[in-house]
């Protein structure tokens, strides 16, 4: 399939403009012409003439305006399945290090990775609830963490300041 130039690139002001030039010059012909053939005034051929250029132009703008709107609606579309797709993929690097898993330690750095890699995320690290006197989630798996985050992390599973923010996954993973 031939590769359209970036320079021809067909876009909703060019193809309004096209849309308005070649509707002006055919009103302007197809008023003109039988004017003249059947010795028309010139009153007549010049508000024949201006009423399809402005016919012309109102609609080039009501096209300018739909296309815009439609090529949105498809780049949000396009944005949208590209996200639905990632996840799908991180979904299935997930299915896939669960099926290949030996022991349970690896299986969560693999996919702590794939969120990571295909996923799109900056981090992901899997935490372990303590039974200690402060309810500590020890970080265990983990991947993207360059700037060091998780050691700075003071988490705890308490309902505590430091440990409200956790309660809902702990909550999740104990289900």
């Amino acid at each position: 399939m031939k590769q359209i130039n970036s320079q021809t690139k067909l876009t909703p002001l060019n193809i309004s403009i096209v849309y308005a030039v070649v509707g002006v010059l055919w009103g302007a012909a197809s008023c003109l012409f039988p004017a003249v053939l059947a010795h028309k005034s010139f009153m007549y051929l010049s508000v024949e003439t201006i009423n399809h250029a402005f016919f012309v132009l109102a609609t080039a703008a009501l096209l300018y305006l739909l296309i815009s709107r439609s090529e949105g609606d498809v780049v949000r579309g396009r944005e949208s399945l590209f996200r639905v797709n990632r996840a799908l993929k991180t979904f299935s690097g997930c299915n896939q290090a669960l099926v290949r898993a030996t022991e349970e330690l690896q299986l969560m750095k693999d996919i702590c990775r794939t969120i990571v890699e295909t996923g799109g995320y900056k981090l992901a690290w899997v935490g372990m609830a303590e039974h200690d006197d402060w309810k500590t989630v020890r970080p265990v798996a983990q991947w993207g963490d360059q700037g060091g985050y998780l050691t700075k992390l003071d988490m705890s599973w308490a309902d505590i300041d430091r440990g409200r923010y956790s309660d809902h996954a702990l909550t999740i993973a104990r289900h």
